[in-house]
């Protein structure tokens, strides 16, 4: 099942990916992070993403062009949760 799938099965509204560090690279939503916000501390405590997990699975589905330039939003990160135990 390819990431639009996975995301619009959950009600999430699939948009074009972006560059832009502010949004998800999968849905395109508020990535919420704070690093991109604020600029990340050297010790980056920061953001939510440094207390969850994120499975290599869900990053593998990052298009290649996206990788490494923004991170993906907490409601992606939930959503495959929610797909990996139904």
């Amino acid at each position: 099942m390819d990431a639009n799938s996975i995301f619009n099965s959950q009600q999430h509204t699939a948009k074009q990916p972006s560059a832009d560090t502010s949004r998800c690279p999968l849905c395109g939503r508020d990535n919420r992070c704070a690093c991109a916000a604020a600029g990340c501390p050297d010790d980056a405590t920061g953001c939510w993403c440094f207390t969850v997990s994120i499975p290599e699975q869900l990053l593998t589905r990052i298009p290649s062009e996206l990788r490494g330039k923004a991170c993906v939003c907490p409601a992606c990160v939930e959503a495959f949760y929610k797909e990996q135990h139904s």
